[in-house]
């Protein structure tokens, strides 16, 4: 930070009672621009029938959001499950934003919850695809209960954990009122990742 003072008149008398007029210069150091490092997130989407309604409208919009939120660098894939396992949109730069939030908008819920599924999905896309230079992202937006495949914590936390020691971490974001909490958060810690419980889509 640099100061520079600027007084009005040239001379000023000493000992005697005068206003003084200053002019106060500050000049603050130049900021270098902070550049993050490129994000490679797949969105896990539960959709199975206990996300019907307005817990899995709240994901959708969520996922919109991180759609129209993501910077020319970043990539983004968005996995869908409930029984079965579909990827609706690959992970790269979505460069027709809402073509991408229109394949969002059609998801519809349905069965079983396969939830370890989804995950295994997102985790194949980041190996075989995610940008070495990238943070590797998994997030998992679901009630969290799991009733297909890897249903609980001790069986599914493992396979999370592995994969955060390949740098791909996983962070849940539980909808509906009666989530599984413990559930999301085991698996949540397991991927160093965080885990929130969200009433709506704005604070998705």
């Amino acid at each position: 930070m640099k100061t520079l003072l600027k007084y009005a008149k040239t001379l000023i008398a000493r000992n005697t009672a005068e206003a003084v007029d200053v002019l106060v210069e500050v000049a603050a150091p130049e900021i270098k621009g902070v550049v993050r490092p490129a994000i490679a997130a797949v969105a896990v989407i539960d959709r199975s029938g206990s996300m019907a309604g307005g817990p899995l409208a709240a994901v959708k919009d969520a996922v919109k959001q991180l759609l129209r939120f993501a910077g020319p660098n970043d990539r983004i894939a968005v996995v869908v499950f409930d029984d079965e396992v579909e990827t609706i949109l690959e992970l790269k730069h979505h460069g027709d934003v809402e073509a991408a939030a229109q394949a969002v908008s059609r998801v519809r819920s349905g069965g079983s919850t396969n939830l370890s599924g989804g995950w295994l999905k997102a985790l194949q896309i980041l190996t075989e695809s995610g940008r070495p230079d990238a943070l590797r992202r998994i997030i998992v937006l679901t009630d969290g209960h799991a009733n297909v495949g890897l249903d609980s914590a001790d069986t599914f936390a493992p396979h999370v954990s592995t994969a955060r020691a390949g740098g791909i971490t996983t962070s849940c974001i539980g909808f509906a009122d009666g989530y599984d909490e413990a559930f999301l958060a085991a698996v949540a810690d397991a991927g160093s990742g965080n885990d929130y419980w969200c009433a709506g889509a704005d604070q998705a």
